[in-house]
């Protein structure tokens, strides 16, 4: 079937004009963004993360929250939507400092504006301004065609409420010569959330899931480091964070996750001083909250809390250091 306009009772026969070059569709939707939602727009492109991988282009909705916007070049459906979810991982715990780090830094988003804050006051008004910034992450992948792999993936993940699009985008050229060009884009996999999972959770709801040991040992484990350390902390979404009270890209060295009978802390180390690398308790990380090589965490008990205050204090004092 072909892409037809009506024009004064003539048709005109649109003919499809594939993408030559990775970076069209890239270039096209940073200046067109609106083309997926009307309320979406672009803080970043080629954006890189912690453990240096590159998001195609990092979005923001008008809640607040993070788009991560992956173009599907080539690879396999299991990479695809892998990659992303790992990006959205790393999103996760990025507050208003960060994103408005990120925005200042790519190509003058802002526009006219000083800060993010400013900027969103201006597109969508002083009582649209988020409490609290990036509180959900969605993912869109895009491409001319998405395969039915992929599309099957991104279902499932969305069934089970995780904000997945799959969008195509195509490009059209009529064939009378006057070059006229229209974009048809096609969402294959959108829709509401699925209930086969709850809501999302919050820190509280974490909190207040687990049993009453579990939650003594995180709530005494924070009046210790807040005591000790004085970091920057609290929490965001489902986890707790801990950072360093500087302005810097990489000023998070800690994060709680809590859950029923047990809870771990994740933190940041510098392989070369970290005294405790042959420590049975301390767990090779799985780059949840920082990179493979320098993330490690420990299960939180009763007869721990010395080390992971030792544990912590290393990862605040090395994170200090970064810039």
């Amino acid at each position: 079937m072909g892409i037809y306009t009506i024009e004064n009772t003539t048709i005109k026969e649109y003919d499809k004009e594939p993408v030559n070059k990775e970076n069209e569709i890239e270039n096209f939707l940073e200046e067109h963004i609106t083309v997926l939602d009307k309320d979406i727009f672009i803080i970043g492109r080629q954006v890189r993360t912690d453990d240096n991988k590159i998001i195609d282009l990092l979005g923001m909705d008008k809640d607040g929250n993070v788009i991560i916007i992956e173009l599907k070049r080539g690879v396999s459906a299991r990479a695809v939507i892998s990659q992303a979810l790992d990006y959205a991982v790393w999103a996760e715990s990025m507050g208003y400092d960060e994103l408005n780090r990120i925005t200042k830094e790519n190509k003058g988003y802002l526009g006219e504006h000083n800060d993010l804050n400013g900027f969103f006051k201006s597109k969508f008004g002083d009582s649209k301004v988020p409490e609290p910034w990036n509180d959900n992450q969605k993912i869109y992948i895009v491409a001319e065609q998405i395969d039915e792999k992929t599309r099957a993936m991104a279902q499932y993940l969305r069934e089970r409420s995780v904000d997945i699009k799959c969008i195509e985008i195509n490009f059209y050229k009529n064939n009378d010569g006057t070059g006229k060009e229209i974009v048809h884009v096609d969402s294959v996999v959108t829709g509401e959330m699925g209930e086969k999972v709850a809501q999302k959770q919050t820190w509280k709801d974490t909190l207040q899931n687990a049993d009453d040991e579990t939650r003594k040992l995180v709530e005494d484990l924070i009046r210790n480091v807040e005591d000790k350390l004085k970091p920057d902390v609290g929490p965001q979404s489902r986890y707790y964070y801990m950072r360093v009270p500087k302005k810097s890209q990489k000023n998070q060295f800690g994060a709680i996750t809590c859950l029923k009978k047990s809870a771990y802390v994740s933190f940041r180390v510098d392989q070369d001083t970290f005294e405790h690398h042959n420590n049975s308790e301390v767990i090779s990380g799985a780059r949840w909250f920082f990179t493979k090589e320098t993330e490690r965490k420990i299960k939180l008990t009763k007869d721990n809390s010395d080390l992971v205050l030792k544990c912590l204090k290393h990862a605040y004092d090395m994170t200090s250091k970064l810039r």
